[in-house]
């Protein structure tokens, strides 16, 4: 089973905000409202204008007994906006148990799991 995971930073008014998912304000070296030129391991999948979508070649992501097939950075307007992680094989319930413990218990939205902050937004697929 593959997993997704998709962080936004947008602006979010949510009960259950998590202090700690906007002081970390990203996921592993990618922080958000950060540009393209501050990360070195990158390449350009899409580029819509104000808008362009990077892979990270050496998938600076790393989280105990969990493989990552790619990490996928979006920028709008030159900043850090998204944050998309997928993990190989069956190791997403590993991320999973990380996130947890690291944010506290999600909110179940369907299949999903949701973490919410006042500016970040964190959603495990």
């Amino acid at each position: 089973m593959k997993t997704l995971i998709v962080m936004l930073a947008l602006p979010l008014m949510g009960f259950l905000a998590s202090e700690r998912l906007d002081e970390d304000n990203g996921f592993g070296t990618y922080k958000f409202g950060s540009s393209p030129n501050q990360y070195s391991d990158l390449t350009l999948e899409m580029d819509e204008g104000k808008t362009q979508l990077y892979s990270s070649v050496d998938n600076y992501v790393i989280i105990k007994n969990t493989k990552i097939e790619h990490v996928r950075v979006t920028f709008c307007q030159n900043k850090l906006s998204a944050i998309a992680i997928k993990t190989k094989q069956k190791t997403g319930t590993n991320l999973l148990d990380h996130l947890i413990e690291k944010y506290g218990a999600p909110k179940k939205v369907k299949n999903d799991y949701e973490w919410l902050g006042k500016k970040v937004q964190l959603v495990y697929e």
